[in-house]
């Protein structure tokens, strides 16, 4: 037996290093990312936000995102990079996209 599971976000800890902060704040401009709590303000993200230590909590046009600076007792992207996988994102349905492990 199996079940289906469909997630409510999406988490990524991310480096935050600065030119990847910009390029990330590029993106979530493109996704029209602003903050969960207090949506109707429409508050942006900035790289402050996204070079701390804790978690951003957005909301985009496509969805909620979380953006973990880091993550556990302080573990950051560096710290977690050798232990991860790679994977592939593409549109292997006519209904939507799916993750491959490359």
């Amino acid at each position: 037996m199996g079940f289906r599971l469909i997630p409510n976000d999406i988490d990524i800890t991310h480096s935050r290093d600065s030119a990847n902060i910009q390029r990330l704040l590029l993106l979530l401009e493109t996704m029209d990312a602003i903050f969960r709590i207090q949506p109707d303000r429409r508050l942006k993200p900035n790289s402050s936000h996204l070079s701390g230590q804790g978690h951003v909590n957005l909301i985009t046009r496509f969805g909620h995102l979380d953006l973990l600076c880091t993550i556990g007792d302080g573990f950051s992207y560096e710290q977690l990079l050798p232990y991860s996988e790679s994977w592939i994102w593409t549109k292997a349905f006519p209904s939507g996209y799916c993750l491959w492990r490359s």
